[in-house]
């Protein structure tokens, strides 16, 4: 019969499979954490685009009231009557109707 050969054995692994699952994990968790602080970076930046806008859009709301505001005085609206040739006036006592609420 042949010597069997101690140095070469065929048991065991070259590698601990624990290790290696153990490794496989932390891998797996930190994509997921880059994943993660990526997508919140991308969410920070949207988010902050998002308030600027709505910040320019309550500057032109604001602008607009104040615009309207200024349309609505009697004076422009007389201004605006001249500027398109509209002769209009306050109807009469007579010609006006009174409208009460009744309970």
């Amino acid at each position: 019969m042949a010597r069997r050969n101690r140095k070469k054995s065929t048991g065991g692994y070259i590698f601990p499979v624990p290790f290696a699952a153990l490794l496989v994990l932390a891998s797996i968790l930190a994509l997921c954490y880059l994943w993660l602080d990526g997508r919140c970076e991308a969410l920070a930046k949207e988010l902050k685009a998002l308030e600027a806008e709505k910040e320019t859009l309550r500057q032109r709301c604001a602008t607009e009231e104040g615009r309207w505001a200024k349309m609505k005085t009697p004076p422009s609206i007389e201004e605006a009557l001249l500027r398109h040739n509209m002769k209009m006036f306050r109807p009469d006592e007579k010609h006006t109707v009174r409208v009460y609420e009744v309970n």
